[in-house]
Parts: C-alpha cells; sequence; structure tokens
C-alpha cells in the first residue's frame, strides 16, 4: 500500500526526567483518512498523519526523497519489541 513520505527524524540524548539513554528514529507519513479502524470515528477525510519507528541503518535511504512522495515501505521485526515492526527500506 503507498503512502505519502513526510520526513524523518531522530532524536537522542538523555532523559532529564529518568537520565536514560534515548535513540529514537521515526518515519513521518500520511495515510488515506478513511482506513482508520479507530471505532469512534464518525467521519474522516483527506490524509491522516502517522509515524512509524525506522532502522537507524535505513535514515539514509530516504535522504534524496521529496516530502509528498508516494512511497512503500519494507518492514522487519524491531528487535527492541518484536511484537512490532519497523521501517528498514523505502521503494519510490
Amino acid at each position: 500500500m503507498p503512502y505519502v513520505y513526510l520526513g524523518c527524524t531522530r532524536d537522542a540524548g538523555t532523559s532529564k526526567k529518568t537520565g536514560n539513554a534515548y535513540d529514537i528514529s521515526v518515519v513521518h507519513f500520511a495515510q488515506d483518512a478513511s482506513q482508520s479502524t479507530r471505532p469512534d470515528r464518525k467521519k474522516s477525510f483527506g490524509l491522516e498523519p502517522q509515524n512509524l519507528p525506522i532502522a537507524p541503518e535505513a535514515m539514509d535511504e530516504f535522504r534524496d526523497i521529496k516530502p509528498l512522495t508516494a512511497v512503500n515501505f519494507d518492514f522487519e521485526p524491531d528487535p527492541r519489541n518484536m511484537q512490532r515492526n519497523r521501517i528498514c527500506g523505502v521503494k519510490p
């Protein structure tokens, strides 16, 4: 299923609250708002912003992709939580 690519972010540092180190990489995209599975959603139009974790080594694949480009993502299990997937590649 194609997604509308919006951008990528990587935040890394030390939490001021807990003192724990963090390194979070995320892909931001939009998808058809009418595809929502929320039981309380009564109406939806246009696009809805979403984000998913990305493998840090896959960030560079997104460097030359222009925002608002239709893309397909490759997924793999997230090693930090095998119950979830993360993006490991992209095909414009």
